[in-house]
C-alpha cells in the first residue's frame, strides 16, 4: 500500500493544495513541501514499523557485591545479595512483590546469603560461613538457626515434606532438619563426596552434586538421606554447579575448577542413569546455574549470558537480547518472568527480568523457522514404520551432517556427513532394528543447527 503512493505524487498533491494562494512564492512552497515530506515519512515509520521484541531490562539499583541466590514464594521474589565480593563482609535480603518493578531491603546479615527457600510458613537462607538463617515473618527479619557451622558455605537448600535439607560446599556434606530448622543432623551414609555444591529435590528424590575437590559425582537419596547412592555412569570428574529435572531427564550444569575446565551440560534419563553431554549450540562450557520451567530449560553461564533449550537439551539457543554476554549468578522465575542475577566488571551486580513467553516463542521460531542458509522439513511419513524420508535444502555449498538421536541423547545413526552443493536433498532412514518411540534428527552446517522430532511406531 505504501509503494502505491510515490513521493512525487505527494508533492503534486501539496502543490495543487497551494494553487489558490498565488501570493506564495515557488521557493516558499517547496520549503513547505519538503517539511511536509519529512513529517509524512516519520508518520509512515511510526505507523508501519513493528515494535522490537521484548528484551531483558534491569529492575534494580544495586551497584556492588553479587546476587548469589534468588527464590519465589507465590508472587514474592527474594534475592540474596552480598555487600561486596568478599562474602564475609555481610549481605542483604531483597524483596519484590510486583514482579521486580521495585525492591525493598528486608534485612541485613553478617554473612552473605548463598541460597534461599521456603515452605510458606518459614523462610530459609543459607549463608557463607554462618550456617542457615530463618524468618517466620515472611522475610522481614531473620535469625540464626541451630545450624551455625562457621567454616561452611550452604550452597543448596531443598524441602521435601516437613524435612529441610542444607548442602555444605566445604566438606560438610548434607544436613537435615525435620522441624523447620530447630534441629539439624548430618546425613552422609553413602555420600562419598561431602563437598556438596548443588542440591535438588524432585518429589521424594533428593539429588546432591559434588564439587571437583571431593571427586565430583552426583548422588541420590530416596529416603530423606538415610542412605545415598551414586547416580548413573558416564559422568567424568567435574564440579557440579546446578541440577534440574525436566520431563523424564535430569540435567547437570558443570563449572571450571582448576585444573578441570567446565564441561557444559550433561543429561541422563531418570530410569536409564547414563550420562551424556548435550551442548549443541552452547558457546561456553562454564555453566553457573540451571533451572527448568514447564518443560523448558534455562542455563546461566560465566561469560555468555543465558541459553534456552525447548527440546530436552538437544539444542541450545541464546536469549540475551538487551543483556549481552554477561556472567549470570542466579536464575529464578515467577508466572510471567525469568529473573537473572548478573555481574560484570563495569556495573557490578544487578537483577534483570524478561517475559517467559516471549523467550520461548522466539526460541521455537529460531529452531523451527528455516534459516537463510538451509531449511529442514518435517520427515514424511511421521509417525512411520519402518522408514521415513527427511528433506533439507541449502542455499550455498557447505559441509552438512544429518544424525539421528534417541530420546536419551545417544547417537543412533549418521545419515549424512559430506560436502553438499546448493539445492534440495532427500535422505531415507530405514529404522528396522530400532525400538519404537521418540527420536530426534539434527542437521548441522558450518553456521547453523536445526533439530526436529520424529516417531517410530512398532
Amino acid at each position: 500500500m505504501i509503494g502505491l503512493f510515490h513521493a512525487s505524487s505527494f508533492s503534486i498533491i501539496v502543490l495543487e493544495f497551494f494553487h489558490p494562494f498565488a501570493s506564495i512564492s515557488l521557493s516558499e512552497k517547496m520549503i513547505i513541501v519538503i517539511r511536509l515530506k519529512i513529517i509524512f515519512i516519520l508518520f509512515l515509520l511510526f505507523a508501519f514499523t513493528k515494535p522490537s521484541s521484548a528484551q531483558w531490562i534491569r529492575v534494580d539499583t544495586l551497584a556492588q557485591g553479587e546476587v548469589n541466590c534468588t527464590s519465589v514464594d507465590s508472587n514474592r521474589i527474594f534475592a540474596g545479595v552480598s555487600l561486596s565480593l568478599n562474602w564475609h563482609e555481610g549481605g542483604i535480603i531483597l524483596l519484590s512483590d510486583d514482579s521486580g518493578t521495585s525492591w525493598q531491603t528486608m534485612d541485613t546479615m553478617t554473612s552473605a546469603p548463598t541460597s534461599l527457600n521456603t515452605n510458606t510458613a518459614t523462610f530459609f537462607a543459607g549463608t557463607y560461613g554462618n550456617g542457615v538463617f530463618l524468618s517466620t515473618d515472611k522475610g522481614s527479619s531473620w535469625f540464626s538457626s541451630s545450624l551455625t557451622n562457621s567454616d561452611g558455605d550452604i550452597d543448596g537448600l531443598q524441602i521435601i515434606g516437613t524435612n529441610v535439607f542444607a548442602a555444605d560446599l566445604y566438606n560438610g556434606g548434607v544436613f537435615r532438619s525435620p522441624d523447620a530448622g530447630s534441629h539439624w543432623t548430618t546425613i552422609d551414609s553413602g555420600l562419598t563426596n561431602k563437598w556438596v555444591s548443588a542440591l535438588f529435590a524432585d518429589g521424594e528424590n533428593l539429588f546432591a552434586g559434588g564439587y571437583f575437590e571431593g571427586g565430583g559425582g552426583i548422588f541420590l537419596t530416596t529416603n530423606n538421606g538415610i542412605f545415598w547412592e551414586s547416580f548413573g555412569v558416564g559422568l567424568p570428574r567435574v564440579s557440579i554447579s546446578g541440577i534440574a529435572v525436566v520431563d523424564t531427564f535430569i540435567f547437570l550444569g558443570t563449572e571450571a575448577y582448576y585444573p578441570q575446565p567446565g564441561l557444559g551440560i550433561f543429561r541422563s534419563g531418570i530410569k536409564d542413569r547414563t550420562w551424556f553431554p548435550v551442548n549443541s549450540g552452547l558457546t561456553t562450557s562454564n555453566v553457573s546455574c540451571i533451572i527448568g520451567n514447564n518443560g523448558n530449560l534455562f542455563v546461566g553461564t560465566y561469560s555468555a549470558g543465558i541459553f534456552l533449550s525447548t527440546d530436552d537439551g538437544l539444542s541450545w539457543f541464546p536469549v540475551n537480547d538487551g543483556l549481552g554476554d554477561a556472567y549470570i549468578t542466579a536464575l529464578t522465575f515467577d508466572k510471567d518472568y525469568l529473573f537473572a542475577g548478573v555481574w560484570n566488571y563495569l556495573n557490578g551486580c544487578s537483577i534483570w527480568r524478561r517475559p517467559l513467553p516471549e523467550m520461548i516463542t522466539s526460541s521455537e521460531t529460531a529452531f523451527d523457522t528455516p534459516s537463510l542458509h538451509f531449511e529442514l522439513q518435517q520427515n514424511y511419513p511421521n509417525p512411520f514404520n519402518p522408514s521415513t524420508e527427511i528433506e533439507l535444502s541449502i542455499a550455498k555449498s557447505e559441509f552438512v551432517s544429518l544424525k539421528i538421536y534417541d530420546i536419551l541423547g545417544r547417537e543412533v545413526k549418521t545419515l549424512l556427513s559430506e560436502f553438499l552443493f546448493p539445492g534440495t536433498h532427500r535422505v531415507q532412514w530405514d529404522a528396522r532394528g530400532e525400538t519404537g518411540g521418540i527420536y530426534f534428527y539434527q542437521v548441522r552446517t558450518t553456521s547453523s543447527t536445526l533439530t526436529k522430532k520424529l516417531i517410530l511406531l512398532r
